[in-house]
């Protein structure tokens, strides 16, 4: 069977948890052929939560510079990002991004994150029915990324019409073509096009990161492609995480009606909930590109020079032998060590700022004199195997 069958398939996406409980009983980790686009042997796929955290402890004999496989006519700015990045340049870029989703940034934040919650939780209840998705989880974190970043929300919004096709395109499992590979290079060169007359216009925000990576490039310590490809990473990875977190976690309560209650009773259960619903439905299913440049251990299986991995995140946090009934959604669920924004030097920075806007929203909704029912019970899953997100959630206010 083919890697998108396996990945794609409509079962899957629907649920895929089983399909890794399958994967986790095996043993050896899953072998998939090459991509046409990446110069390896293969791809080995680890689902086992022993092995996927020793996949993100081992760095020094693993490589995440895509560019060294990327076959030369795939390349793009997209591949220059954090990432994608190894060593001494790796600990620089992240050193320098992570000052703008510290603690100190995002409370400076917050008047306006709670402003724009308010707004948007009054428009979604102008209609009697209306899709949670798109009409509040989805504009809230565009929203926020838009204020650390110094770009304005509407230009973002635009940008997320199209974004799917984007996030389809990197999706390995997709079945390849040139018209995938054409809408990706469309979609970036629109976005680089974008930031040089934002640019050229002047219109940042001093103080703001941009403004910052500017600033660096002026002085010859960042390409122009390197600044366009970090600002698009950052628009990417900073918002559609903190989507899928607040429309899971809110249908999740929504189906558990006694959980929602409790929560509702105790507020301080809000961040075991959030933690939760990271671990339940994990919004990054599995790790972006590694390659193994000397022969690595991986639990006593080896894994040769110039091989792929995979780390299977979302079976991670599905493992019988880590967690107490898996398969369970407990907010109240003691012993939790998920590992949804990864581990080791390459684990997730934004991590503060998506659960904050979780938390914040989350709650505002539950205060909220409205009661909010699914109008669905089905929910519709977007078809990628990378991201575990929501494509809708259809609602109405009572």
């Amino acid at each position: 069977m083919n890697s998108d069958e396996l990945f794609l398939n409509e079962a899957f996406i629907k649920n895929p948890y089983p399909f890794y409980k399958d994967l986790r009983c095996q043993s050896k980790p899953l072998w998939l052929k090459a991509e046409p686009e990446i110069k390896t042997e293969g791809t080995w796929v680890f689902s086992k939560y022993k092995d996927v955290y020793e996949v993100f402890r081992q760095t020094e004999n693993i490589s995440k510079d895509i560019n060294q496989v990327r076959a030369e006519d795939n390349k793009s700015i997209f591949d220059l990002n954090l990432l994608n990045m190894d060593g001494l340049k790796h600990t620089e870029h992240r050193k320098l991004l992570m000052q703008y989703f510290s603690a100190a940034k995002i409370e400076l934040i917050l008047p306006l994150l709670n402003k724009k919650i308010e707004e948007l939780l009054s428009d979604m209840l102008k209609n009697k029915e209306f899709n949670f998705v798109s009409d509040f989880a989805e504009p809230l974190p565009i929203f926020v990324i838009g204020l650390i970043i110094g770009l304005p929300f509407d230009d973002l919004k635009i940008f997320r019409n199209t974004f799917n096709d984007f996030l389809n395109s990197i999706d390995r499992f997709q079945g390849k073509n040139d018209i995938s590979y054409l809408k990706r290079i469309e979609f970036l060169n629109s976005f680089k096009s974008y930031l040089k007359v934002i640019i050229a216009q002047k219109k940042i925000d001093e103080g703001s990161l941009l403004s910052d990576l500017l600033g660096l490039q002026r002085k010859g310590n960042l390409s122009e492609d390197e600044l366009m490809g970090m600002i698009f990473f950052l628009f990417f990875s900073g918002h559609e995480t903190s989507i899928s977190l607040i429309s899971s976690l809110f249908y999740l309560l929504k189906k558990n009606p006694s959980q929602l209650e409790s929560l509702k009773k105790n507020h301080e259960l809000i961040s075991s909930a959030i933690e939760e619903a990271l671990r339940y439905e994990s919004p990054l299913q599995r790790s972006s590109f590694r390659i193994v440049q000397n022969t690595i251990h991986i639990n006593g299986f080896t894994v040769q020079n110039n091989q792929q991995i995979i780390a299977l995140i979302g079976s991670a946090n599905r493992d019988e032998t880590v967690f107490v009934d898996p398969d369970v959604f407990d907010i109240a669920r003691q012993n939790n060590p998920h590992l949804a924004f990864g581990f080791g030097i390459h684990n997730c920075f934004g991590r503060l700022l998506a659960v904050t806007e979780a938390r914040l929203a989350i709650l505002a909704l539950i205060n909220s004199d409205f009661n909010f029912e699914l109008y669905e019970c089905t929910p519709h899953w977007k078809k990628n195997s990378f991201v575990r997100s929501l494509e809708s959630l259809m609602c109405r206010a009572t």
